[in-house]
Protein backbone atom coordinates (compact mmCIF):
# COMPACT_ATOMS: atom_id res chain seq x y z
CA UNK A 1 0.00 0.00 0.00
CA UNK A 2 3.29 2.31 0.98
CA UNK A 3 4.78 1.16 -2.54
CA UNK A 4 0.99 2.67 -4.36
CA UNK A 5 0.99 5.70 -2.83
CA UNK A 6 4.47 6.61 -3.38
CA UNK A 7 4.02 5.83 -6.76
CA UNK A 8 0.77 7.70 -7.44
CA UNK A 9 2.46 10.55 -5.87
CA UNK A 10 4.60 10.59 -8.51
CA UNK A 11 3.11 9.04 -11.58
CA UNK A 12 -0.17 12.09 -11.63
CA UNK A 13 2.31 15.38 -11.39
CA UNK A 14 3.87 12.71 -14.63
CA UNK A 15 1.29 12.36 -16.42
CA UNK A 16 -0.25 16.01 -16.11
CA UNK A 17 2.98 17.31 -17.62
CA UNK A 18 3.18 14.95 -20.42
CA UNK A 19 -0.78 16.11 -20.87
CA UNK A 20 -0.30 19.45 -21.23
CA UNK A 21 3.33 18.62 -23.59
CA UNK A 22 0.73 16.96 -26.09
CA UNK A 23 -1.96 19.82 -25.72
CA UNK A 24 0.50 22.26 -25.84
CA UNK A 25 2.51 20.49 -29.08
CA UNK A 26 -0.96 20.25 -31.20
CA UNK A 27 -1.82 23.74 -30.39
CA UNK A 28 1.49 24.88 -31.63
CA UNK A 29 1.31 22.87 -35.04
CA UNK A 30 -2.63 23.97 -35.21
CA UNK A 31 -1.63 27.52 -35.77
CA UNK A 32 0.64 27.90 -38.59
CA UNK A 33 1.37 29.56 -41.74
CA UNK A 34 3.75 28.38 -44.64
CA UNK A 35 7.03 30.88 -44.45
CA UNK A 36 8.40 28.80 -47.09
CA UNK A 37 5.32 29.14 -49.74
CA UNK A 38 5.17 33.43 -48.43
CA UNK A 39 8.64 33.32 -49.50
CA UNK A 40 8.53 31.54 -52.99
CA UNK A 41 5.70 33.92 -54.34
CA UNK A 42 7.85 37.32 -52.93
CA UNK A 43 10.66 35.61 -55.07
CA UNK A 44 8.29 35.11 -58.07
CA UNK A 45 7.34 39.07 -57.19
CA UNK A 46 3.87 38.68 -56.29
CA UNK A 47 3.05 42.30 -53.96
CA UNK A 48 -0.27 41.18 -53.23
CA UNK A 49 -0.72 38.27 -51.10
CA UNK A 50 -3.80 36.63 -49.91
CA UNK A 51 -3.11 35.73 -45.93
CA UNK A 52 -6.24 33.55 -45.76
CA UNK A 53 -4.96 31.15 -48.31
CA UNK A 54 -1.06 30.12 -46.10
CA UNK A 55 -3.04 30.11 -42.68
CA UNK A 56 -4.71 27.41 -41.34
CA UNK A 57 -6.16 29.17 -38.13
CA UNK A 58 -8.28 31.86 -37.16
CA UNK A 59 -7.49 35.45 -36.67
CA UNK A 60 -8.90 39.14 -35.99
CA UNK A 61 -5.99 41.11 -36.18
CA UNK A 62 -3.16 41.06 -38.98
CA UNK A 63 -0.39 43.52 -38.97
CA UNK A 64 3.36 43.96 -39.77
CA UNK A 65 6.01 45.87 -37.59
CA UNK A 66 9.12 47.28 -38.75
CA UNK A 67 12.56 46.69 -37.87
CA UNK A 68 13.42 48.37 -34.58
CA UNK A 69 9.35 48.21 -33.53
CA UNK A 70 9.34 47.27 -29.48
CA UNK A 71 6.81 44.79 -28.17
CA UNK A 72 5.34 47.80 -26.22
CA UNK A 73 4.41 49.30 -29.63
CA UNK A 74 3.04 46.00 -31.09
CA UNK A 75 1.18 45.45 -27.91
CA UNK A 76 -0.28 48.99 -28.05
CA UNK A 77 -0.92 49.26 -31.49
CA UNK A 78 -2.75 45.39 -31.68
CA UNK A 79 -4.54 46.06 -28.66
CA UNK A 80 -2.86 42.20 -27.62
CA UNK A 81 -0.91 40.79 -24.99
CA UNK A 82 2.71 39.64 -25.82
CA UNK A 83 4.73 39.40 -22.60
CA UNK A 84 5.03 35.41 -23.07
CA UNK A 85 5.41 34.53 -26.11
CA UNK A 86 8.93 34.62 -27.49
CA UNK A 87 8.89 37.33 -30.56
CA UNK A 88 11.66 39.57 -31.26
CA UNK A 89 11.84 42.01 -33.96
CA UNK A 90 15.10 41.94 -35.65
CA UNK A 91 16.49 44.56 -37.58
CA UNK A 92 16.75 42.77 -40.77
CA UNK A 93 13.45 41.64 -40.56
CA UNK A 94 9.49 42.74 -40.32
CA UNK A 95 7.31 40.65 -38.37
CA UNK A 96 4.19 39.66 -39.06
CA UNK A 97 1.38 39.13 -36.13
CA UNK A 98 -2.08 37.64 -35.94
CA UNK A 99 -4.15 38.24 -32.95
CA UNK A 100 -7.62 36.52 -32.22
CA UNK A 101 -9.32 39.15 -29.40
CA UNK A 102 -6.25 39.86 -27.16
CA UNK A 103 -4.26 36.89 -27.78
CA UNK A 104 -1.67 36.57 -30.85
CA UNK A 105 -2.05 33.58 -32.30
CA UNK A 106 1.11 33.53 -34.78
CA UNK A 107 4.12 35.36 -36.23
CA UNK A 108 6.61 35.38 -38.67
CA UNK A 109 9.73 36.88 -39.92
CA UNK A 110 9.59 38.62 -43.14
CA UNK A 111 12.92 39.29 -44.65
CA UNK A 112 13.80 42.80 -45.21
CA UNK A 113 14.99 41.71 -49.26
CA UNK A 114 11.68 41.88 -50.82
CA UNK A 115 11.08 45.26 -49.54
CA UNK A 116 8.71 47.08 -47.28
CA UNK A 117 5.63 45.54 -45.89
CA UNK A 118 1.71 46.09 -45.13
CA UNK A 119 -1.34 44.85 -44.40
CA UNK A 120 -4.50 45.75 -46.43
CA UNK A 121 -8.16 45.55 -45.40
CA UNK A 122 -6.75 43.03 -42.89
CA UNK A 123 -6.21 40.25 -45.02
CA UNK A 124 -3.58 40.91 -47.82
CA UNK A 125 0.05 41.30 -47.27
CA UNK A 126 1.34 44.04 -49.65
CA UNK A 127 5.14 43.80 -50.70
CA UNK A 128 6.46 47.00 -51.87
CA UNK A 129 10.18 47.85 -52.77
CA UNK A 130 12.01 50.00 -50.86
CA UNK A 131 14.92 52.13 -51.92
CA UNK A 132 17.10 50.60 -49.41
CA UNK A 133 16.27 47.24 -51.03
CA UNK A 134 16.79 48.30 -54.96
CA UNK A 135 20.06 50.14 -53.86
CA UNK A 136 21.70 46.98 -52.11
CA UNK A 137 20.51 44.57 -54.62
CA UNK A 138 21.34 46.89 -57.51
CA UNK A 139 24.54 47.78 -56.17
CA UNK A 140 25.63 44.17 -54.56
CA UNK A 141 23.05 41.59 -56.54
CA UNK A 142 22.53 40.17 -53.11
CA UNK A 143 21.55 41.11 -49.57
CA UNK A 144 24.12 42.74 -47.31
CA UNK A 145 21.71 43.15 -44.19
Amino acid sequence: MKNLKKNLTLAIPVIAVVGLLIVWAFKAEKNSISKAELYELLEQGVTEIDLTQFANFQWQKADVFGPYTTTGVIEDTMAIDIRFSSIDVMETEFLLVFADGNKMVESVYLSRKFGDYEIKDNRYLITKKSDIAKLVFHQCGKASF
